[in-house]
């Protein structure tokens, strides 16, 4: 890839930066207005869909706790029986 090696090197006018911003900044708001979408609906977006997560996790939590301690009841439940 020489092409890219001397694009790089080469020196950028302040005009063509200042081109190249605005046309980025055009583009941005175009595609702003065009899929509202894509935009974050509130300012907790990610703290939302963590405390989600967080909420499963301990639901899975429990009833994984729960089973141990239905087996281990039954268990003791048949040990009375059998033993008892």
């Amino acid at each position: 890839m020489p092409e890219l090696e001397g694009a790089l090197s080469a020196p950028i006018s302040p005009d063509q930066l200042a081109r190249d911003i605005a046309d980025i900044q055009q583009a941005a708001a175009a595609l702003k207005r065009e899929e509202p979408r894509l935009e974050p609906q509130g300012l907790g977006f990610e703290a939302k869909a963590e405390l989600r997560s967080a909420r499963s996790v301990w639901i899975v939590i429990a009833v994984i706790w729960l089973s141990v301690a239905s087996a281990v009841s039954c268990a003791i439940g048949a040990a009375m029986l059998l033993f008892g």
